[in-house]
């Protein structure tokens, strides 16, 4: 029997807390989402709060789940040219293409972290949530998007294989 090295064990529970968050907010959304058709429809009485809780909830759950859930082989991509290429030149595709979103990604840490920092000045309209609380899954997508670039850049340089392919074309 093998067992799993710890860095692995703990690496795969935080993926599924991280799924967990992911489905905690779509229920969050859902759920507001319902209190205001019940509220708009039923009552005839719209609310404010509940606009204000599902695009907050949306934006999280988007960036969220992009930088924790999602696997680097589920985002959506263009690769007619990609795979019409041999696998070597996919390597090379995909260093150069890792780099230079990590080189953008870079780039941009700095003046986001500025913006979302300036945002606590400001409150949301109906909750009155600082600002840089609903926007500060931001930067923490672009961490968490530069880490998963630099890991997959290791794993080209390394000559570990990529999961960007479906197993029937690997």
């Amino acid at each position: 029997m093998r067992f799993k090295p710890a860095l692995t064990v703990w690496v795969n529970w935080l993926k599924r807390q991280a799924d967990h968050v992911s489905i905690l907010l779509m229920a969050g959304l859902f759920v507001a989402f319902m209190v205001q058709i019940l509220a708009r429809y039923v009552f005839n009485h719209p609310l404010t709060w509940t606009l204000e809780v599902c695009l907050t909830l949306w934006l999280w759950l988007v960036f969220w789940t992009s930088s924790f859930s999602l696997r680097h082989d589920e985002h959506i991509r263009f690769d007619m040219v990609y795979l019409a290429v041999s696998r070597p030149i996919q390597r090379w595709f995909s260093a150069i293409a890792a780099l230079i979103a990590l080189i953008f990604l870079i780039a941009s840490l700095m003046p986001t972290w500025g913006f979302v920092s300036f945002l606590e000045i400001k409150k949301s309209a109906a909750l009155r949530l600082p600002l840089n609380w609903v926007f500060m899954i931001y930067p923490i997508f672009l961490v968490a998007t530069c880490l998963m670039f630099v890991v997959r850049l290791k794993k080209i340089f390394k000559g570990e294989p990529l999961a960007d392919l479906p197993a029937s074309l690997r």
